[in-house]
């Protein structure tokens, strides 16, 4: 397609780096010939992490990596590195928790400026190349005022940059080990329903993510509380959800997240991990309320992924970009025009009435298509309709498919499609999902040691909690729901492996000890997917009850520990740790 790629990123497998290695801008991957290289030059690192699926991460590149006077200056002064988040969630996670810290919120593209030895002193998400809005600054007066201070005050950077590595370091801490009782899930729960959104669904205003260890844990309360609430509240989030824009109708599947309170307007990539969780939560549902929609969404979800992100080598891919050509929303926004070339009269008339379609649209001039009626579940003439639609856009321009295969990502997409499977008694799901925990089995685990990406060597040294505690929890998963019993010593051993390698005085860490990074990340919330710890501490709980094994439970207070500042403050932010302590509670209130 090019010529040799003009950077150090040439012959990458990323998708996301391998889309940078033309940029004029001399990334390097991060590695130590970036780190040799800024401590030789003595320049500090430009770290900029995104993925490939990501639309602001790739109106940076064209807006800036792109151009050849802000490469030039990037070049000159800095040592810039390249990092696809979805490869190294562990850099990801540190260098966010430090941009959060010090601006209030995080994102990406992440931007951020590290000394030589990698510690951090000044970071942000999206630049424009240039700004009118005297608040925003540009990126290039980003770039020379960096420059201006690394070489005009260094002390002070250095001093900066130390004082945010021993705050980061105070919150690395835990307040040691702790267990919930009843009053502190039932406050959990009350704070979560204050900001329950009670006409639009969901929690918060814009912008709206699914949340899904958020409903795992609002269903684990209504189970051992019947709290009606929490029921009502998690069935309003994900029905509102997949009936507004947020899900595509036509072809099945969520997207990122909703731009809008009334969830029509997505973010328009699609990831694995949140279809995948998607599937748990649909799920859960009907396990207590058996309607036909949580079926009719589980089935279109299903076949989502393995239509558009099944790969001939096995495995799901980790996302669908945002973008098709350059512009975001191809194919599925369709103006009236278009509409009428595909449907009849009758059936543009349906569409008028139960698509929320009209001439004018209701995304810049196109049609973001709803089930806002709330007619789903049940076959019609509008599922044909749908049909049609998602033959017609085929012919479309479509996303770019992100191959990186995940483990993790992938273990829970085999979870997902067993327990959603079991709970609807849908074999085509359980099999699918058994056939994809058989092929992970075989490709990302060897004896009880679990890599983080398939097929992808730059990563092949990397090990984390996260990866061994969802290989393990879609093993329980087939153990419980399907009878896979030659399951469960598998299970066993890798959870005891991730005990060996992740557990610390005060916690369970993301990554091992031989980490490049200042300090070694330890996860304290569970979005958007719950972390290493908190499925380590539901592992633990179903292994106890599956094997008899009460030892088992010892890592559970001391993994809860990591969220209890989370559980405090911000609730909805440790769904899946307040959940795994709902089960644990129900569990001993059974048994007494």
């Amino acid at each position: 397609m090019h010529g040799a790629a003009p950077n150090g990123l040439g012959g990458q497998t990323s998708p996301y780096l391998a889309a940078h290695a033309h940029d004029p801008v001399a990334w390097l991957p991060w590695g130590e010939e970036a780190f040799d290289r800024a401590r030789e030059k003595d320049l500090p690192l430009f770290l900029s992490i995104g993925y490939a699926s990501c639309h602001w991460c790739h109106v940076m590149q064209r807006e800036s990596f792109q151009d050849e006077a802000t490469a030039e200056l990037l070049n000159e002064r800095f040592v810039p590195v390249k990092v696809d988040r979805e490869l190294r969630p562990d850099v990801d996670a540190f260098y966010m928790s430090y941009v959060v810290a010090t601006t209030g919120s995080g994102g990406w593209p992440m931007s951020v400026f590290l000394t030589p030895g990698l510690e951090p002193f000044l970071g942000g998400t999206y630049w424009p190349r240039s700004s009118p809005d005297t608040r925003v600054p540009s990126f290039t007066d980003v770039l020379r005022t960096v420059d201006d201070t690394w070489r005009g005050d260094r002390g002070r950077t250095l001093e900066v940059s130390a004082e945010a590595l021993a705050f980061l370091a105070t919150q690395q801490r835990s307040d040691g080990p702790v267990e919930l009782g009843r009053a502190d899930l039932a406050a959990a729960a009350r704070a979560v329903l204050e900001s329950e959104d009670r006409v639009h669904g969901g929690f918060g205003s814009a912008p709206k993510f699914p949340q899904a260890p958020l409903i795992t844990f609002l269903l684990a309360y209504h189970r051992i509380a019947a709290d009606e609430d929490a029921l009502n509240a998690a069935i309003h989030a994900v029905l509102s959800m997949c009936r507004g824009g947020t899900y595509d109708q036509a072809g099945g599947g969520i997207f990122r997240y909703s731009t809008d309170q009334r969830w029509l307007v997505p973010h328009f990539e699609k990831m694995l991990y949140d279809n995948a969780l998607l599937l748990s939560n649909l799920g859960e549902l009907y396990e207590i309320v058996e309607a036909n929609e949580f079926v009719h969404l589980a089935l279109e979800t299903a076949e989502f992924l393995q239509r558009d992100t099944a790969l001939a080598a096995g495995g799901f891919a980790s996302s669908l970009d945002a973008e098709a050509g350059g512009v975001e929303g191809v194919p599925y926004a369709w103006t009236y025009g278009e509409l009428e070339a595909v449907l009849d009269p009758r059936e543009l008339e349906l569409a008028r009435q139960h698509l929320e379609v009209s001439e004018e649209g209701n995304w810049e001039g196109t049609n973001v298509m709803t089930r806002l009626d709330g007619r789903f579940g049940e076959p019609s003439e509008v599922d044909g309709i749908l049909a049609k639609l998602l033959q017609a856009r085929s012919t479309r321009e479509q996303p770019a498919v992100i191959r990186n295969v995940l483990t993790e990502w992938n273990a829970l997409a085999a979870r997902g499609l067993i327990e959603a499977g079991a709970a609807m008694e849908e074999t085509r799901l359980t099999d699918a999902g058994l056939a994809t925990l058989d092929w992970l089995l075989e490709a990302a685990v060897e004896g009880d040691d679990v890599v983080h990406a398939v097929g992808d060597d730059s990563v092949a040294d990397v090990r984390l909690l996260a990866d061994h505690a969802a290989i393990v929890g879609a093993c329980l998963a087939a153990v419980e729901r399907t009878g896979r019993d030659d399951l469960l010593d598998r299970a066993r051993g890798v959870h005891a492996a991730a005990l060996s390698r992740f557990e610390q005085e005060d916690g369970l860490a993301m990554v091992g000890d031989a980490t490049e990074l200042p300090l070694r990340p330890f996860e304290r919330d569970d979005s958007p997917t719950p972390s290493g710890a908190a499925v380590t501490a539901e592992n633990a709980v179903r292994l106890a009850r599956l094997t008899g094994d009460e030892s088992l439970l010892r890592i559970v207070p001391t993994a809860q520990g990591q969220f209890a500042r989370t559980v405090e403050v911000a609730p909805h932010m440790a769904g899946h740790a307040l959940a795994v302590s709902a089960m644990l509670l129900g569990e001993r209130e059974d048994a007494d």
